[in-house]
């Protein structure tokens, strides 16, 4: 959980403009906890469950549209990582590096 400081959290309540990647956690975290408890000011496992579930579909959609891309980039660019590559890195680790 982002403890931030308390002027920090100032700032974000006076502009809500995040500029650490804890300051963007605090304002999420703090508007899923509005959600879950509502009105009622009560925990509702049905809330909490849904909220979950929404983080979850935001952090995909996130990656799927934004990360995804610049990974598929970044092969392009430095070309893949193959299954052999990896066994073959791996081999050398657990030889500690020495040639054959």
């Amino acid at each position: 959980m982002p403890y931030i400081k308390q002027e920090d959290r100032e700032r974000l309540y006076a502009d809500g403009r995040a500029e650490a990647p804890g300051d963007l956690a605090y304002l999420v975290y703090c508007l899923v906890v509005d959600w879950v408890y509502g009105q009622s000011g009560k925990l509702s496992y049905t809330k909490a469950s849904a909220a979950i579930g929404v983080l979850d579909t935001v952090k995909d959609e996130f990656r799927r549209r934004h990360l995804d891309f610049y990974e598929d980039q970044k092969i392009v660019e430095n070309g893949d990582v193959s299954i052999a590559e990896c066994q073959n890195v791996a081999e050398k680790m657990r030889n500690g590096n020495q040639d054959e």
